[in-house]
């Protein structure tokens, strides 16, 4: 369950209906990964990862259906995921440099090297359990005010017959101009680099909710190259962060 590809629409589906669906299923998916992030952290480290990716996916919906929604109710629960989403951020950062460590320690010859990796493996591990005390005051209130958010926020959702169509252009459009803005930066600075990875992450989430508003090329072709462009500036931005580490 990650909330991907919401395939119960169409063109012609009411703002209103296609509002309450989107953000019931990726908000539903935050709920799903909170508490498997928080308690079963040591069991996959793919928790955190989902969690993250989730609040992401969730607030980039709040963002795209915002004429639905009342600015109060969406103001508040995009605070709520943007917390969730910090409060996961050291720990996955930890996690994705543990594991570049592992994978650089099986691949070298050199035993000299070993010490150097296995010390780093050590201090990396110790730094991870305490990245986890964010998640950790997240816990009981957090998961239970989340599930009596939600359900407000979607109950609020303004009624409007107008078709989902209606907004799936305008909104891709809206995005590839602030990319198209972001790439004119000197990208050899790496925070004019990073920003255009995070444009590209609402493209790619924004492209995932009006999929069904386009032809198949859409998410069989162009897809799959902006998630290919994203891997790219994934490892970019995990490079500098190991650097920095």
């Amino acid at each position: 369950m990650d909330g991907k590809w919401i395939t119960d629409l169409c063109p012609t589906t009411p703002l209103t209906e296609a509002a309450r669906l989107v953000l019931s299923i990726r908000l539903d998916v935050v709920q799903n990964y909170l508490p498997l992030a928080i308690r079963e952290h040591d069991n996959d480290v793919e928790h955190v990862h989902q969690l993250r990716v989730a609040a992401r996916r969730a607030s980039a919906a709040l963002e795209l259906f915002s004429p639905c929604i009342p600015t109060s109710k969406a103001r508040k629960a995009k605070k709520v995921l943007r917390k969730i989403r910090r409060a996961a951020g050291e720990a996955r950062d930890r996690d994705v440099f543990f594991l570049h460590l592992l994978d650089r320690r099986g691949k070298v010859d050199q035993s000299e090297h070993l010490p150097g990796i296995d010390y780093l493996l050590g201090l990396t591990r110790a730094q991870r359990e305490q990245a986890q005390s964010p998640l950790l005051k997240l816990e009981a209130k957090t998961i239970q005010r989340f599930g009596k958010a939600q359900k407000k926020l979607l109950d609020s959702i303004r009624s409007s017959e107008a078709p989902l169509e209606a907004i799936a252009r305008p909104q891709i459009e809206r995005v590839l101009r602030d990319l198209q803005n972001a790439l004119k930066e000197d990208l050899s600075d790496y925070d004019n680099l990073h920003g255009v990875r995070i444009i590209g992450k609402r493209l790619r989430y924004t492209m995932e909710v009006f999929v069904s508003c386009f032809e198949e090329s859409f998410k069989n072709a162009t897809y799959p190259k902006v998630e290919k462009v994203q891997k790219i500036l994934g490892n970019a931005n995990d490079s500098v962060g190991a650097l920095e580490h």
